[in-house]
């Protein structure tokens, strides 16, 4: 089940004339205990954010972070290992000023 978390560049989800419009989800689901960052699988852009995705597993108190990859046309962005219970994923950019996108789920 794909969960939006979209940053936004300059505060913009939809992108602009020189930032693609950027779109990540976090899916639960495929392996126990991980959540996905990628790119949707249907649409024009996918999770096209350089920087760094950060986990915090509610249930547990365990807590990570990694790199994103470009995450485009269903192929992950990152695989995090989040453990089973209600998780937190912020996906921030170091590449100028995004919001953050921001997702909570609960991992099987």
């Amino acid at each position: 089940m794909p969960f939006q978390i979209n940053p936004a560049p300059f505060g913009n989800p939809y992108g602009s004339l020189d930032v693609p419009s950027i779109r990540c989800v976090a899916v639960v689901g495929e392996q126990p205990g991980t959540v996905t960052i990628t790119g949707p699988k249907e649409g024009w852009w996918g999770c096209l954010l350089p920087g760094e995705v950060h986990w915090l597993n509610l249930s547990s108190g365990a807590s990570g972070s990694a790199r994103m990859s470009a995450g485009v046309d269903g192929h992950p962005a990152a695989i995090l290992p989040t453990g089973t219970g209600q998780v937190v994923v912020a996906a921030t950019s170091d590449a100028g000023p995004y919001t953050p996108g921001v997702v909570t789920v609960y991992v099987p």
